[in-house]
């Protein structure tokens, strides 16, 4: 079941946007914030992962657990909330350009999202643009290790600006921001916002009842999704892999199916990926 909350920081920073009548800001930004998770789950999901839990910043959501997948779909998922942020602020710029007339009451929409991506981007654990560097890294421990470093630097910064700021006009923002990035910085990461589907489809049997075993024959031609379909909560199901002469060529278990769609795209065909495991 998805699960939606919102990050403590991000109750503050309402509360400041609200006490300063600023409540459209408040608006675009929660907006923003969700389309921007919304960008990661589509991304996510066409790759073969769900998303468990969404947990909302103020300039966003934090994408945990993204160093726990291959390099190519880490680095896509971690740009596809930074995308969406930006394609909003191209179709800001067109209206601005085809109808001149929404400019004041669109203006903080183009502000928000130009910050949720820019401050996405920044190489500092666990933002979008160090996910991205981790994905793409050969060494990804000692990588993890620097960015979450940059990370506690640059809270520090945001800290020195908020209390100099204070001093002029004070920003929260930066305040909020400095806790934000330090506290994200140095949690662990062990949960994850996404499974992959095939590692929650196993494990959801419905043990209260009873639950069956059932052989299902399927030939070299199917794709793999096509067989995590057949998985259901009250049945424990063994693939027999047969040719069009019904000769037996392999079982699998659904353990072994979850390991396969792990390795392998789901959209692949058994007889392709039986090429590849023998």
């Amino acid at each position: 079941m998805l699960k939606f909350r919102f990050h403590s920081t991000f109750w503050i920073f309402a509360l400041l946007l609200t006490l300063q009548g600023k409540l459209d800001l408040l608006i675009f930004t929660v907006i923003s914030a969700v389309l921007h998770e919304i960008g990661h789950a589509v991304v996510a999901y066409i790759k073969g992962y769900v998303l468990t839990e969404i947990t909302l910043m103020p300039y966003g959501a934090i994408l945990e657990g993204c160093d726990t997948f291959p390099n190519n779909d880490g680095l896509l998922i971690a740009l596809g909330g930074p995308a969406v942020n930006l394609f909003i602020c191209t179709i800001v710029l067109a209206l601005w350009w085809l109808f001149p007339s929404v400019y004041p009451y669109t203006e903080n929409l183009l502000k928000v999202n130009l910050s949720i991506f820019s401050f996405n981007m920044l190489p500092i654990y666990p933002l979008d643009g160090a996910r991205a560097l981790l994905a793409v890294s050969k060494k990804p421990l000692k990588t993890l290790k620097k960015l979450k470093l940059m990370g506690v630097i640059f809270s520090f910064i945001l800290l020195a600006l908020f209390i100099a700021s204070a001093f002029i006009k004070i920003n929260y923002s930066l305040g909020i921001m400095a806790v934000m990035v330090y506290i994200s910085a140095t949690a662990g990461t062990e949960s994850e916002s996404y499974k992959h589907i095939a590692s929650l489809a196993p494990g959801v049997k419905n043990w209260s009842g009873p639950v069956a075993s059932h052989n299902v024959l399927v030939k070299p031609n199917l794709r793999l999704m096509q067989l995590l379909r057949q998985i259901k909560p009250d049945r424990v199901v063994t693939f027999e892999v047969r040719d069009e002469k019904n000769n037996l060529i392999t079982k699998i278990t659904e353990d072994r199916l979850a390991e396969l769609c792990t390795r392998f795209k789901l959209t692949s065909r058994l007889k392709d990926v039986l090429k590849h495991i023998k």
